[in-house]
């Protein structure tokens, strides 16, 4: 799910207002912190940046941004693996320590050897990096998935918009759902290049990026016509969710052709021919954030009293379009999980910012802070996480 992005100037200077010297006091902090309490300096990186005022330098934002997403990345490495449940990091990890041993045949091992991007990418880690642990491989992928994320935002909006706000790059990191890019790996990264594919200036560019993402995860084919349905507005609207309970009706018949369809396919059929329940507990887990954005929509529109703007409207439909679509999928186990995973894990941030931007002043400033205390409170609230050990104790796990 996901629609055009809009053609928008960068919003006015709002009241927040630090000084230049504490500013750069808290930055040092923030950086220093990383190599404390990486929780820490998450939380403090990601309140400056949605706090800083309009036109702050482009270095403290880069900074700012990098420090939010290695401590992010610290944090969802650290994490926890549980022998007894489904871990896919452990598949890839198996992948990277075959690659290791120079045994390049790995390289295909995933659809039917045309996702090549992950495997490449853990034989570049193995190559540069000292042997990884499973939680250091989480690590890495963590750590790219978010630097490309940031690159993205600083590209298509600070670069090619001439955006001015640090929020707006705050909140992209803050909301960014980083657990997945240690579990559906392949698919959370493939998204994340199709993000340049949205954005990107040419037909030639555009098709090179839908290329690569398709190297990463088959799916970015069908992801990148739902994109172009998206920009057709009510119409292309009404074809994503059609298109989802027919998708719904007639999955199960395609299941069954199991046998008949290419390797590339039947790979990501696997998965369904033994599990048949409706829904599963990530299924459920997602519908959080959709409905979180949902809120944040009525804020807008409450904010904007009740009168739609066309550069936001887009935005304001997106959670209610994907709560559409999550629904219709759920019959199919992890269907809803996966199809709204560029709204619910990937650009949550920047769908709420979006609905709100119009509006200088507080409103968007008391719900940029709502969403920071949320994200961090369910951080630290979060049980055998590894996001409140320390960093030397998180370093340690992350090589053999």
């Amino acid at each position: 799910m996901s629609v055009a992005l809009a053609s928008v100037d960068s919003p006015s200077a709002w009241p927040r207002h630090l000084p230049n010297d504490l500013v750069a006091v808290l930055c040092a902090a923030a950086g220093a912190l990383v190599l404390a309490f990486p929780i820490a300096a998450f939380a403090l990186s990601t309140f400056l940046l949605l706090n800083l005022p309009v036109g702050t330098a482009r270095s403290t934002r880069l900074m700012l941004g990098v420090t939010a997403a290695l401590a992010f990345s610290m944090m969802m490495g650290a994490r926890p693996l549980d022998p007894d449940a489904s871990n896919d990091i452990v598949v890839y990890y198996d992948v990277y320590q075959e690659l290791a041993a120079g045994r390049l045949e790995y390289l295909g091992a995933f659809g039917g050897g045309f996702e090549v991007a992950l495997p490449l990418l853990c034989g570049l880690y193995a190559l540069l990096l000292p042997p990884l642990s499973v939680n250091g491989l989480m690590f890495c992928l963590a750590l790219t998935s978010s630097l490309l994320m940031l690159a993205w935002v600083e590209k298509a909006f600070y670069a090619d918009r001439g955006w001015r706000d640090p929020a707006l790059m705050g909140v992209c990191i803050l909301m960014l759902n980083l657990y997945f890019s240690t579990q559906l790996t392949r698919q959370f990264m493939s998204l994340i290049v199709l993000l340049f594919a949205f954005s990107a200036h040419g037909r030639s560019r555009r098709w090179l990026f839908v290329a690569l993402a398709t190297t990463f995860h088959l799916t970015a084919l069908p992801f990148y016509g739902i994109y172009i349905l998206a920009r057709r507005g009510p119409a292309g609207w009404i074809a994503i969710v059609v298109l989802a309970f027919v998708f719904r009706v007639t999955f199960w018949q395609f299941v069954s052709a199991f046998d008949l369809v290419p390797p590339a396919i039947a790979e990501k059929l696997i998965y369904y021919v033994d599990n048949t329940q409706e829904f599963t507990d990530s299924d459920l887990a997602s519908l959080r954030m959709i409905g979180l954005l949902g809120a944040v929509s009525l804020v807008a529109l409450v904010s904007n009293r009740f009168r739609i703007d066309r550069a936001i409207a887009p935005w304001l439909a997106v959670p209610w379009l994907t709560a559409l679509v999550h629904f219709a999928l759920l019959p199919i186990p992890l269907a809803s999980l996966r199809t709204t995973l560029i709204v619910h894990s990937v650009v949550p941030g920047l769908v709420a910012y979006q609905m709100l931007w119009r509006r200088a002043g507080m409103p968007i400033i008391v719900v940029l802070n709502v969403l920071f205390a949320y994200k961090v409170a369910s951080f630290a609230a979060a049980s055998d996480s590894g996001n409140l050990l320390p960093a030397a104790a998180m370093l340690r796990g992350f090589v053999l």
